[in-house]
């Protein structure tokens, strides 16, 4: 049998457990630059914010029903996550992280199996006591029953949800719509409706070799999963990343070439440690720029450049100098920008790297240095210690101008307690 735990409206779940007064109050979670909801409380989704809304096309709304809109707080979010994460082992060494509000648990002991409400009761019990977080179980025979046990169970006052295909699943399943099963993108929820097939049960009950036929080994597999057959084994090693990349919307159309490029060099910077982090390297870069396609009035453009590194490499100055370098080749003058991008290529493992016999960068003195600032950032705040070529002005930065505090990541953001 497998869980689905699933953390109800995380991002907000976050802000309210470090304000109460948040609670039973209307909530939404915007994007970046405070732009769309990412993520609603129970009472904004009764008050009709749809997922994804562009937050000022329902202006009026958020000021009749006084919704609280806050910026998104990713630090926060990560490392509240990283706690939820890190209680599962409790009940299965098989655990399989998701997402950042989702995992997987698989109960292989019949034992364990025997005792499955239980269990799915100590998991939200103890989730909230340790984190403050409230979250819904779903369980199965497979994933995907767990996938759609998780929804069920947000609307249970229990919490939870076990779909046994021992028992008589059709009055869940039927509650379930097509489009909520896992694995059934929008494209197939039209073509499935379109042929009567509406919930997970008439899915389920469908045609093997027509679901085959129409939709693949995917949607076959899809199919056995919702009647019990396992088709989909855990992950438990995540395969191995093959690009990184970093992004971000600015806070303003920019035209000015020194603040774009500024952009470019801070993205490449942020880049790299993450690949120190996870210990891998790069072998090449692209660099994007782009305009605002929902501007029609303006003039579009958007524009890509890749280069190779030489040897495999994290070391930041080598990366930005790279980076730098693709930006100039492709920027041109004229047009508003709204957003730009650094993807780093082929990663493969730090350790694995091979030099190069006219390599012009002293490898060894390149990793002192870099572990020497990665410690200093990881002890004072990310931004301690930085390279002046991304940090000269902030004003194309994104917008996060309702962001809380850094409860947990930063020490001037600890809570403080009044006697």
């Amino acid at each position: 049998m497998y869980a689905l735990v699933d953390c109800n409206n995380f991002y907000v779940s976050c802000e309210r457990r470090f304000n109460p007064k948040l609670k039973h109050v209307p909530v939404v979670v915007l994007s970046n630059n405070d732009g769309c909801a990412v993520s609603r409380s129970q009472e904004a989704k009764d008050l009709g914010i749809p997922m994804a809304a562009p937050i000022f096309k329902f202006r009026d709304i958020v000021k009749k029903h006084g919704i609280v809109c806050l910026s998104s707080n990713y630090a926060l979010y990560g490392d509240i996550s990283r706690r939820v994460m890190s209680i599962f082992d409790k009940w299965s060494p098989e655990v399989e992280v998701y997402s950042i509000d989702e995992a997987f648990l698989r109960f292989s002991d019949m034992e364990k199996v025997s005792k499955l409400e239980q269990y799915a009761r100590e998991i939200r019990a103890t989730v909230l006591q340790w984190t403050g977080i409230p979250v819904s179980v779903g369980m199965g025979a497979t994933k995907t029953l767990a996938k759609a046990g998780s929804k069920l169970a947000k609307r249970t006052e229990g919490g939870f949800m076990i779909l046994d295909p021992a028992k008589n699943n059709d009055e869940h399943l039927a509650a379930v719509k097509v489009g909520d099963v896992w694995g059934v993108g929008r494209q197939y929820e039209r073509w499935l409706v379109a042929n009567g097939i509406h919930t997970a049960s008439d899915l389920r009950d469908a045609d093997e070799k027509w679901i085959r036929q129409k939709m693949t080994v995917v949607g076959h597999r899809t199919v056995l999963e919702l009647r019990g057959t396992e088709c989909i084994a855990m992950e438990m090693n995540p395969p191995d990343k093959k690009t990184l990349a970093h992004a971000r919307s600015f806070g303003r159309l920019l035209e000015e070439k020194d603040e774009i490029r500024e952009s470019v060099a801070l993205y490449a910077e942020s880049a790299a440690a993450k690949l120190r982090g996870e210990g891998l390297a790069a072998q090449g870069i692209t660099v994007f720029l782009e305009t605002n396609p929902f501007r029609f009035q303006d003039p579009q453009y958007r524009a890509s450049k890749s280069i190779e590194f030489s040897v495999p490499t994290n070391f930041t100055p080598e990366v930005v100098d790279l980076a730098v370098t693709a930006f100039e080749k492709i920027f041109r003058p004229g047009y508003k920008y709204k957003k730009a991008g650094v993807l780093l290529l082929e990663l493969v493992p730090e350790s694995e790297t091979q030099g190069e016999l006219f390599d012009t960068v002293n490898r060894d003195r390149a990793h002192r240095l870099m572990k020497a600032l990665d410690k200093v950032n990881a002890s004072h705040g990310r931004a301690t210690l930085g390279f002046a070529a991304g940090r000269m002005r902030d004003g194309w930065k994104p917008k996060y101008e309702k962001k809380t505090s850094s409860f947990t990541t930063q020490w001037d953001g600890l809570p403080v307690v009044l006697a």
